[in-house]
C-alpha cells in the first residue's frame, strides 16, 4: 500500500507542489492536502489518479520488501528542478499563446492581408489544442513526463521537445501546413 509519506516523496523527486500533482491527476488541491497531511483518507479513485499522475511523470512505486515502501524515478529520469512542472508548461504556453501566437498571421492566396486566428484551447488540464477560429484543430501539444509532446512532430520526427518559442513556432507551422494537405 502506498501511504502518504510516499506520495511526499514522490512529488519531491519531480519537483511539484501539491498543486501541480493536484493538476495532474485531476483532483481538488483539498484532497491532496487532506491526504498528505494524513487528516483523511482519499477513495480509491482519488489514490488511482495520483498514482497514474505520478508514474507517467517518471515515479516509481517501490513495493514493501521488508523495508516501508518508497519510491524512485525510472532511469533516465532527470529528478527535480531540471524536468520542466506541469505549472512551468502551462505558464510556457499561455505566454507563448498571448505574446507570439495571437499575432501570427496566415498568408491566405488571392488576399492581399494575412488572416489572424489561431488560438489554443486547454485539453486535461494537461494540455492544450491548436484551432483556428473556424474551430478547425490543428494538432496539440500536451505535457508528459516533465517535458512537451508535440502533434505534429518537430521537424525530424520528434514528438517531444523543450517549450520555448523557437520549437512552439516550428510545431504552429507544421501543423498549418498538416491541415493544408489534409481533406
Amino acid at each position: 500500500m502506498i501511504n502518504a509519506g510516499c506520495y511526499c516523496r514522490a512529488r519531491g523527486l519531480l519537483g511539484w507542489s501539491e498543486t501541480e500533482l493536484a493538476i495532474s491527476a485531476g483532483l481538488s488541491l483539498p484532497t491532496v492536502k487532506r491526504y498528505e497531511t494524513g487528516g483523511a483518507k482519499v477513495s480509491e479513485d482519488a489514490a488511482a489518479k495520483m498514482v497514474s499522475a505520478l508514474e507517467a511523470a517518471g515515479v516509481i512505486f517501490v513495493e514493501e520488501n521488508g523495508h516501508s515502501p518508497g519510491v524512485r524515478l525510472r532511469k533516465g529520469q532527470p529528478e527535480g528542478n531540471s524536468a520542466m512542472t506541469l505549472i512551468e508548461f502551462l505558464n510556457a504556453v499561455s505566454l507563448y499563446e498571448k505574446t507570439e501566437l495571437w499575432s501570427k498571421g496566415i498568408h491566405v492566396p488571392g488576399q492581399a492581408l494575412p488572416r489572424f486566428g489561431f488560438t489554443l484551447v486547454g485539453v486535461d488540464r494537461t494540455g492544450f489544442h491548436l484551432m483556428l477560429d473556424d474551430g478547425k484543430m490543428l494538432g496539440s501539444i500536451q505535457w508528459r513526463e516533465g517535458g512537451a509532446h508535440y502533434d505534429p512532430p518537430l521537424q525530424h520526427g520528434r514528438s517531444s521537445g523543450p517549450v520555448d518559442p523557437e520549437h512552439l513556432n516550428q510545431w504552429v507551422s507544421l501543423a498549418y501546413v498538416r491541415s493544408l494537405s489534409a481533406p
